[in-house]
């Protein structure tokens, strides 16, 4: 009821190819469980990917075309839920097809790939610290790493802060502002950072196997005065998170060397 009366209506090109990929591939799980064919299951799974890349597709032009004018805030969010559901449909078929292969086979597909430590920075906007912090991170260049971020209630990336990680090296001219719903697969980052007090509102409920952590720290964005304050304000932030960033990459690799599981 919120998208019927857009004009111009947006393009569902992306919706079809979506629907016509994880559609398929819950009956496809369904089948391969009913029966009990694992060669079934192992080829549905993979095509949770392609809905992956085409859900990513569908939210960058999204909030592409809102920042642009073109969608309003009303419809975004049920756009948004659509491509979702539809992901989430995958997802739930994928798991489907892990329970295939062990069932059948013994094989114990879930969560491969856990030795790989996924860290999200979450603050209210996506545009400036939470920015800084996965770029910071990325810039590190740790495989046993995933590094994302996301905001409470995305904004565009502010150009200021695009401007001065340029000058750190750091380039992230081509990074889009996401919300929290946006991040694939939110339920298998074990780490979520809050970098605003707003922000632990996403941390999960016990009992939990994410770990929360509080690194609220001020936004330079908003920071009034002459250029060299405000460029302080942004070092001041920048050091802050940085420094945390190395300690908390240190202490997870320390506790891995030493053979532990808990990462803080």
């Amino acid at each position: 009821m919120k998208i019927s009366n857009l004009q111009p209506q947006p393009s569902y090109e992306k919706y079809v190819a979506i629907a016509n990929l994880s559609i398929p591939m819950l009956q496809q799980a369904v089948q391969s469980f009913v029966d009990q064919n694992p060669d079934l299951a192992r080829s549905t799974m993979h095509v949770e990917e392609e809905v992956d890349l085409l859900r990513n597709g569908i939210n960058a032009a999204l909030m592409q075309q809102h920042q642009l004018g073109k969608i309003p805030i009303e419809a975004l969010t049920p756009l948004l839920t659509i491509a979702r559901r539809f992901e989430r449909v995958s997802d739930q078929a994928k798991n489907i097809c892990e329970e295939v292969l062990y069932m059948c086979t013994g094989e114990y597909a879930k969560h491969k790939g856990t030795e790989v430590l996924r860290v999200l920075f979450v603050d209210i906007r996506n545009a400036c610290r939470s920015q800084m912090a996965e770029a910071i991170a990325n810039s590190l260049g740790k495989p046993e790493f995933v590094f994302a971020s996301a905001g409470i209630d995305p904004h565009p990336v502010d150009p200021a802060t695009v401007t001065f990680l340029s000058e750190k090296g750091l380039d992230i001219s081509r990074h889009q502002s996401k919300s929290v719903s946006q991040v694939p697969n939110l339920d298998h980052y074990q780490v979520i950072v809050a970098l605003a007090q707003e922000a632990q509102k996403v941390f999960p409920p016990p009992p939990t196997k994410t770990v929360g952590l509080d690194w609220n720290v001020k936004d330079p964005s908003f920071v009034e005065g002459s250029p060299e304050q405000i460029r302080a304000a942004y070092e001041e932030t920048f050091q802050y998170i940085n420094t945390h960033i190395r300690e908390l990459v240190e202490a997870i690799l320390g506790e891995q060397q030493n053979g532990k599981k808990n990462y803080v």
